[in-house]
């Protein structure tokens, strides 16, 4: 009989050792006085024993939680059964965690309750995963619903209409008043827009970085109407913003939804056609869209053709500095077209076209030859943008293999992946990926947070670096949700061990709060522009 005891004795110890070990555990007296909390208890929520032990439970409480949901829990509790549910705790430093918790009512041979025993689970990532997703939703400057939003919301129907609104040469407002005038701006013409929707039907986004949609159930040609009227309303006086006087213009391409399922595509080449021909607002055809992508194409296959035979793609390199020396440590690498004139042309004329004319495999071996030559003979990383293209192209891993493999620069290499673009093979580019880092590579996930931001994403890519976002830091001084995302991110890195850089670091202001927030490395006009070579 000792020996039977003695084995269930050992075997309960062996039990209560793992839950220890896995768990968040404590034990509360019938009136909820802690008497018994395990290690992972005070790691979580930053008290020690001595400072648990003999005090109510409720030094953890959370005050943003709802009072009923604590009445629930101990009405279920003290009748003796087991209650379960999702708990937000406070640290001892102020910080929230969530907690995945039961609680259990220990009796005695009585039946009455001596204790109950709480056992947990830290769900916090997840929590925080969520609310990045939530916010990527939500427009930080207006309060609208996001592109993320509208790109959902689209397709939950198929009878659909859809306006986008484009605040005529607002780059050019934005740069002669600053981006706070600008943003305050976008902000009364959002709230202009909803009062002037009224009880019309429809849903409004802000789709960055001036353009407004509506997209709605209504008839194309009330849609139309509608915005037609609110253009004129926004145009008929100037907007006073801090004693300056500020004339408005809009631009209006509209989509319906008989015209297919590529609304937001249709509805963005109606407005560009009405750009180009200088009209108030025009309706998306199928011949407007022939000709256009016709004519578009034709012309930026025959310049990077002629750019690439003339050897007029250069590759122009961006300084990203180490934030505590403010030392220059790594480059990225970033493709230019030099025009016939030796003017230099963004990627943003002919990256797309690029791709749908099969010439992006081109781009990308010009840049891979002109990086390892500018920095063989140097220390400096660099970073170079790869795309699904590049993934899904046998011609270009052949390449980057033959590069890599054995080749001492490969340590100094950061392979660029952007975090929106839609991967369709995920378990082959991870093997991919995997066989880079093999030769030394390292990985960069690129505008992370401008999307869904999934964290898995970033350990299944084996990632080294995360580029935060330039919509999130260039906003970080005064915005307190870009600052919130942005420290999410941060704390989830460091916690993984991953660097952080934050892109569009183009003030002082701006780098003293990145660096306050403990993110690595800092890229930006502050710190210097993109340039042909590294003098």
């Amino acid at each position: 009989m000792n020996q039977e005891l003695n084995s269930t004795k050992n075997l309960l110890e062996q039990y209560k050792n793992a839950v220890d070990l896995s768990m968040i555990v404590s034990k509360t007296t019938p009136q909820g006085i802690i008497s018994y909390v395990n290690d992972e208890f005070c790691k979580i929520s930053q008290y020690s024993k001595d400072e648990l032990i003999g005090k109510n439970h409720n030094i953890i409480r959370n005050p943003d939680m709802n009072k009923d949901v604590f009445k629930e829990l101990w009405e279920t509790v003290k009748n003796k059964k087991v209650w379960k549910g999702i708990v937000k705790n406070r640290a001892k430093d102020g910080s929230s965690y969530y907690v995945d918790s039961v609680i259990i009512p220990i009796l005695d041979e009585d039946e009455n309750i001596v204790e109950f025993i709480g056992l947990r689970n830290d769900i916090t990532d997840y929590f925080e995963t969520k609310r990045i997703a939530q916010r990527a939703m939500v427009d930080d400057v207006t309060n609208l619903k996001s592109r993320a939003a509208l790109i959902e919301d689209k397709d939950k129907a198929s009878n659909l209409n859809l306006a986008l609104i484009d605040i005529a040469s607002f780059k050019h407002i934005n740069d002669f008043y600053g981006h706070q005038i600008g943003d305050k701006l976008l902000y009364i013409i959002a709230q202009e827009l909803e009062k002037f929707m009224g009880d019309f039907d429809a849903e409004i986004y802000r789709i960055p970085i001036d353009i407004f949609a509506v997209l709605t159930s209504q008839s194309i040609e009330s849609l139309e109407k509608v915005v037609n009227r609110f253009s004129k309303h926004i145009s008929s006086k100037p907007v006073n913003i801090m004693d300056s006087d500020i004339y408005i213009n809009t631009v209006i391409g509209t989509a319906s939804h008989v015209e297919g399922k590529k609304i937001y595509q249709n509805a963005d080449i109606a407005l560009q056609y009405a750009k180009s021909h200088k009209k108030r607002i025009q309706r998306f055809s199928r011949e407007l869209n022939f000709q256009k992508e016709i004519e578009n194409n034709l012309l930026w296959t025959q310049r990077l053709n002629e750019a690439i035979f003339d050897d007029k793609i250069k590759t122009f390199f961006q300084p990203i500095v180490n934030n505590k020396t403010k030392k220059n440590e790594k480059y990225e690498a970033l493709v230019r077209l030099m025009d016939e004139n030796g003017n230099m042309i963004s990627p943003f004329y002919f990256l797309d076209i690029s791709k749908q004319t099969k010439l992006y495999s081109y781009l990308t071996k010009i840049v891979l030859k002109q990086s390892i030559e500018t920095f063989k003979d140097t220390e400096y990383s660099f970073s170079i943008n790869l795309s699904v293209e590049d993934f899904e192209n046998k011609k270009t891993l052949k390449l980057l293999r033959e590069t890599f493999k054995d080749n001492p620069i490969s340590k100094n290499v950061v392979l660029e992946i952007t975090e929106s673009e839609e991967i369709q093979n995920f378990e082959a580019t991870t093997e991919i990926i995997s066989e880079f880092k093999s030769f030394g590579c390292k990985i960069a996930i690129d505008d992370f947070g401008s999307g869904y931001s999934n964290f898995t994403y970033l350990m299944e890519l084996q990632a080294d670096f995360i580029k935060i976002d330039g919509s999130l830091i260039k906003n970080i001084v005064h915005d307190q949700s870009s600052q919130s995302i942005v420290k999410a991110i941060v704390s989830f890195a460091k916690e993984m061990k991953i660097k952080t850089i934050a892109e569009y670091v183009s003030s002082e202001d701006i780098y003293e709060k990145v660096l306050s927030m403990g993110i690595d490395y800092s890229q930006g006009y502050y710190f210097g522009m993109p340039k042909e070579n590294l003098n």
